[in-house]
């Protein structure tokens, strides 16, 4: 009996209907797997943004050439496993990353997302070279006066020079990275996507500061599983 109910069980669905939500008829466990990743984003999100803590020092010093942080995605063959999982999800916290400008001194106009979550090379109306695309974005602002609009009609649309008009920078504040992944869930999304897992790290930095109760129960009602705050 129990050999035939083995044999039976959908090899594609080990764990049946447990992590469903209880509402679903499921028992409402937890998928470790997808909270595993969202902690280890948040570990490679913090390594990014907590440059004087000594954890982050020590991980940078021993893996990131020169401690630069362009160079994090260098395999060690004799790594630890936690820069082994930081490794694994550094496309999906570099996907929903982003700069909150302020100077502008650190932030490229054209290859970092700080407008509408996009580079906006990709919105350039012609080439541009490579001399350009570094170029920060306080290169294309007039103190006193604003932005460079002459310089900016010849590269970019119009709505886009809309979008560009609502930013002024700030002098005296610098730049700062920022979690720029959009937050609703506009598609029914499976439990393995790239968006439940950017969203699901997206709550655990909310959690910090909003509550770690009240971000599972968003979590709950956005994708209709059914996450406990018994940790």
């Amino acid at each position: 009996m129990g050999g035939h109910r083995h044999a039976t069980q959908n090899p594609f669905d080990p764990l049946g209907s447990h992590t469903m939500s209880k509402l679903q008829g499921g028992l409402g466990l937890r998928g470790m797997r997808h909270l595993n990743l969202a902690y280890l984003m948040k570990l490679g999100w913090r390594l990014r943004t907590e440059s004087t803590s000594l954890w982050t020092t020590i991980l940078r010093q021993k893996y990131c050439k020169n401690n630069d942080l362009s160079k994090l995605a260098i395999r060690h063959s004799a790594c630890s496993n936690v820069w082994r999982g930081i490794m694994a999800t550094t496309d999906l916290v570099e996907e929903g990353m982003g700069r909150s400008v302020g100077d502008g001194q650190r932030t490229k106009f054209w290859m970092h997302k700080w407008i509408d979550g996009h580079p906006l090379a990709q919105h350039a109306k012609r080439e541009l070279s490579d001399s350009q695309l570094q170029q920060p974005v306080c290169e294309y602002w007039q103190s006193g006066v604003g932005w460079n609009w002459e310089a900016l009609d010849q590269l970019l649309p119009q709505e886009v020079l809309q979008r560009i008009a609502s930013f002024e920078l700030n002098e005296g504040i610098e730049d700062q990275l920022a979690w720029i992944a959009d937050k609703r869930a506009n598609l029914p999304l499976s439990l393995p996507s790239k968006s439940f897992r950017i969203r699901l790290f997206q709550l655990t930095l909310s959690g910090a500061s909003a509550g770690k109760s009240d971000s599972l129960s968003e979590l709950n009602s956005s994708y209709g599983f059914s996450f406990t705050n018994d940790s």
